[in-house]
This record gives structure tokens, C-alpha cells and sequence, in this order.
């Protein structure tokens, strides 16, 4: 459901760089569940790296695509989902350092987004959590990046907002290794490109999303009787 994280890599320099190129729409998500109780996933990732030992970097990913397939609309059991992270959304408010994280870590025109794949949900409370309520709970699932995928385990805090609404944000940043998804090759590259002394290896990912039953298209327009 939520993938983070990207996942991702934030670093200021301020050398020329070539920009990549706009990279291909993915192909839409499909979730595969025995329920007709779908909603659509929206929202961001925010993403903090350490160079030079203690300096942190900030940015942020947009969610492109994401679904949710509940069996239970109250607690969650037997949830199932996935969403893509658009990598080329990768914003630290520094254009420069944006294109350089693109091009030279994550490698953009080859892997235009990162996944999240969730297996599934646990300890929310037993009765679910009512409309107006809020829960905590674990996320499981599997995040995908450059073409490798780390298992992960993500705290959250889940907010009803409605019958078929949800907020849900990280109750804590996790970390994940980008040496994990085989990325030291192009920390180091990156590191070099940048003059920075050091990139730490793991860096924090927190989420914000919101979960909403998905709108079905509105009908075409009725054509207007040809003209006798």
C-alpha cells in the first residue's frame, strides 16, 4: 500500500549535471481480493538522509498509483494493496540536487518508480476501529526499488474519517538500507559527483496517505439524435 520508500536518497551538491529523460507511464495497478471493498490510496513520502556524519537532507515523493482491497472495513484483516511511488517527484526544494538523486542514485529512465506491496495488517484493536476513532497498528509488506525489494514491518497510526476514508501516516520513520536494494555503487558515485566526505547508508521514510473509496467514472454524455 504505501512505498515507500522510496527508498530514496536526498543529497545537496552543486555541480552541473545532465538531465535524464521523461521516463514512460507505469501500466495501472492491479489488486488481485475476493472483496468488492476497494478504495484508492493519494498522498506523499518524506524522506531524511545524514551526509558528512550529521548533516540531514529532506524531500519528498508523491504517491502515482495505489488500491486498497479490504475484507473488513473495521479492522483491516486480510487487507491487501499496492502502490507506486513516483521517483521522478523527488523534491528536496534544491533543483540541482533533485536532478543529481534522479540520475545518478536512483537512476530515473531505468526505474522510474519505486512499490509497495502490503501483505498484511496487525494489531489493530479487535473491533476494528469505528468511524470518528483512531488505531494503531503494524503494516507488513515488501518495498521495490531499482529492481530489488526489501521486507519491511511499519508502525502507523490509522484515523476513520468515514464509513469507507481513512488517514494513515508512519507513527515513526523506519530506515531502510540503500546498500539493500544494491544502490552502494551509486551512493558512492554520488558521493564522489558531490565532494560530500560521506552518505550514510540508511535513510528515514515516513508516510502520510489517505485511503477513500474509489469514484466510479461518471457516464459519457448522450449523443444528440442526428438531425432529420
Amino acid at each position: 500500500m504505501f512505498s515507500l520508500a522510496p527508498l530514496l536518497l536526498l543529497l545537496a551538491c552543486d555541480n552541473n549535471s545532465e538531465l535524464a529523460q521523461p521516463a514512460t507511464p507505469p501500466a495501472p495497478l492491479e489488486v488481485s481480493s475476493a472483496t468488492p471493498a476497494q478504495v484508492k490510496l493519494t498522498g506523499s513520502l518524506q524522506v531524511i538522509s545524514i551526509k558528512n556524519g550529521t548533516a540531514p537532507v529532506a524531500g519528498t515523493l508523491q504517491v502515482l498509483d495505489g488500491e486498497l482491497a479490504l475484507r473488513d472495513r473495521d479492522a483491516w484483516s486480510g487487507a491487501s494493496g499496492k502502490v507506486q511511488i513516483a521517483l521522478t517527484s523527488f523534491d528536496s526544494v534544491n533543483p540541482l540536487r533533485d536532478q543529481r538523486v534522479r540520475d545518478i542514485l536512483l537512476q530515473v529512465p531505468l526505474h522510474p518508480t519505486a512499490s509497495f506491496e502490503l501483505t498484511g495488517v496487525s494489531g489493530l484493536p479487535a473491533d476494528g476501529i469505528a468511524v470518528g476513532a483512531t488505531g494503531d497498528g503494524e503494516l507488513s509488506g515488501q518495498i521495490s526499488l531499482a529492481g530489488a525489494t526489501q521486507a519491511v514491518q511499519v508502525p502507523v497510526t490509522i484515523h476513520r474519517t468515514g464509513v469507507e476514508a481513512w488517514d494513515v501516516a508512519t507513527a515513526e520513520p523506519i530506515g531502510l538500507s540503500l546498500r539493500g536494494f544494491g544502490l552502494q555503487n551509486q551512493v558512492e558515485a554520488l558521493r564522489v559527483e558531490c565532494a560530500h566526505e560521506s552518505i550514510d547508508d540508511v535513510v528515514k521514510v515516513g508516510f502520510q496517505v489517505t485511503a477513500s473509496a474509489a469514484q466510479p467514472a461518471p457516464p459519457p454524455p448522450e449523443e444528440p439524435p442526428p438531425a432529420e
